[in-house]
């Protein structure tokens, strides 16, 4: 039996406002998947955005396991430092609406 691909639900807070949905990331038979749009000016802002991405995971492990938030941002980024330059390997997915 074929399991359905589980989507996170948007908080019903965040669906009330306007909004661009940039990025969408799913794990998919092991392997990472993105589909994104290229909304920023700079490819800069991506990096920026990264961090932002990092920090929030951070505080939602301190919330969902109880390890603090430094430890756990601790550990992304040095696992970030590691893969940093190695080549993302696998197909390059489609941006949002490129259907």
């Amino acid at each position: 039996m074929q399991q359905r691909y589980e989507e996170i639900k948007l908080p019903s807070e965040l669906a009330r406002q306007s909004g661009l949905e940039i990025l969408r990331v799913g794990v998919v038979e092991h392997d990472l998947q993105v589909v994104l749009k290229t909304c920023f000016d700079k490819p800069a802002d991506w990096g920026a955005a990264a961090v932002q991405i990092l920090q929030y995971a951070a505080k939602i492990y301190e919330r969902e396991t109880g390890m603090a938030a430094e430890d756990a941002y601790g550990k992304m980024v040095e696992m970030f430092m590691q893969m940093v330059m190695k080549p993302v390997e696998g197909a390059i997915g489609q941006r949002m609406g490129d259907n």
